[in-house]
């Protein structure tokens, strides 16, 4: 759930927000709108919430202050940082996290807004030391631009003049790819089971979170 005024439309300084946070976290923000990606959320027991579609935490009246006993964060989708995701854990450096790709739903007073295709990386580790792994992460994305040889201002850019989020389903997907794995997962002969491997979807882990509301006169 999202506060009634988050931009669903034209978002202002969806990036430089996040300094307030750590200086970490608003370059992440930054570098993952490069490789065409947005840093959503994050939930951890040391940050608590935070991220670009949280924003209120750091001002709202009744202050909302939670956190997971582990960690997740939330990342908008798109090719690049999937490969990007995919060759971390192949080298371990976040070898503690499960990561697979999801929808995050937006909801506005429980009316669904739209549904945004993101990458979900999460750790059931109460211990897990975010620090460690948001400096391999931020290392991971420099370098990843700078292999691509081009030198971007695209955050400058949006956070002046605004930027859009869309909601379409078939955004960054092959409708025939995505059309063969849903036939895929749908096949129930354990015949079939035995040629494609088990189903690509795997349960979100279980998470012991709690959240406090503190009301200001």
């Amino acid at each position: 759930m999202v506060a009634p005024w988050f931009p669903i439309g034209v978002d202002y300084k969806f990036v430089s927000i996040n300094s307030l946070y750590s200086a970490r976290l608003r370059n992440i923000a930054a570098l993952s709108v490069v490789i065409d990606s947005e840093f959503l959320f994050m939930s951890s027991i040391h940050s608590g919430y935070v991220g670009s579609f949280l924003r209120e935490n750091l001002f709202t009246t009744n202050a909302r202050i939670g956190f997971n006993l582990g960690f997740v964060l939330l990342l908008g989708y798109s090719q690049r940082i999937e490969s990007l995701i995919e060759k971390m854990q192949k080298n371990e450096e976040s070898g503690a996290l499960k990561a697979g790709i999801t929808w995050c739903a937006i909801r506005r007073e429980g009316m669904l807004l739209g549904n945004l295709k993101s990458i979900a990386l999460v750790s059931e580790d109460i211990l897990f030391d975010e620090e460690v792994f948001l400096a391999h992460f931020e290392t991971a994305l420099s370098e990843n631009i700078k292999k691509s040889g081009k030198k971007s201002n695209i955050p400058y850019y949006a956070e002046k003049f605004g930027y859009r989020r869309f909601f379409i389903p078939y955004e960054t997907d092959n409708i025939t790819d995505m059309n063969v794995s849903r036939l895929l997962i749908e096949m129930e002969f354990p015949e079939t089971k035995q040629a494609t491997g088990p189903s690509p979807e795997i349960n979100f882990p279980f998470f012991v979170g709690a959240e406090l509301v503190i009301s200001r006169p």
